[in-house]
């Protein structure tokens, strides 16, 4: 009887250890899936808002710009009334 009973607990043991090492091995590739998803979210997010940034800094260097090309005619016209003048 006790042979049975070592034989039946060996069993179990067995399954339980098949069905906990089948358990991880399904739950690594998720977890991993997961971590990829979850990541390329993350960088397509980051790559939108930096996207955005710089189109934010080219309107404003395209601006800067403008306003010193009006600067130097500016400057260039003080100084040329007042070469004139002199």
């Amino acid at each position: 009887m006790t042979l049975v009973r070592a034989k039946q607990r060996e069993v179990i043991l067995e399954k339980e250890s098949s069905f906990i090492s089948t358990f991880f091995k399904y739950l690594i590739p998720i977890v991993l899936l997961v971590i990829l998803a979850l990541s390329a979210y993350i960088l397509n997010w980051r790559t939108v808002q930096l996207s955005k940034e710089l189109s934010i800094y080219r309107e404003n260097l395209s601006i800067i710009e403008q306003q010193s090309e009006v600067l130097g005619l500016q400057i260039t016209k003080i100084v040329m009334g007042r070469d004139v003048i002199n």
